[in-house]
């Protein structure tokens, strides 16, 4: 025979498994949702200082640096960029796009010493600096299949 006591423990003991339980809902039910609102967040990474798509044309410049505003120039002038797919991607203040570039970079065999900006990618060819660069884009401007 049990008494009262034992009757309001085994109470208490179902209480607060009960609680445990719907903590750990709410616990698992938060972090579905905060892994969901990362892949969002990152997958709306776009052009200029965000993450790069597939693509196989990959411009990268860094905020104030002079010759990639030339090149940035060339392509306001010549509206580059509504005629050409490519990424615009921005090195300084992203260190994810630096690292991207001083990897293609490394295949291009480039060494650190000789890495700048601004630096175009381009399906496993390098450029490196405005004028060949400005230069690679007015060929592809002539050529009808961009």
């Amino acid at each position: 025979m049990r008494g009262i006591g034992g009757e309001v423990r085994d109470k208490m003991k179902e209480r607060v498994f009960y609680d445990i339980i719907k903590n750990m809902k709410k616990t698992f039910f938060l972090a579905i949702i905060l892994v969901g609102v990362l892949v969002l967040a990152g997958a709306g990474c776009g052009k200029g200082g965000g993450s790069p798509s597939n693509k196989n044309l990959i411009f990268f410049w860094g905020d104030g640096c002079s010759h990639c505003a030339k090149v940035e120039e060339y392509f306001t002038q010549n509206k580059v960029k509504e005629k050409i797919d490519f990424d615009s991607l921005e090195i300084y203040k992203n260190k994810k796009n630096a690292e991207l570039m001083a990897q293609k970079a490394k295949v291009c065999d480039i060494p650190l010493s000789n890495m700048g900006v601004p630096f175009l990618w381009n399906d496993g060819k390098c450029l490196v600096g405005d004028v060949d660069i400005i230069a690679f884009f007015e060929e592809k401007l002539k050529t009808p299949a961009n």
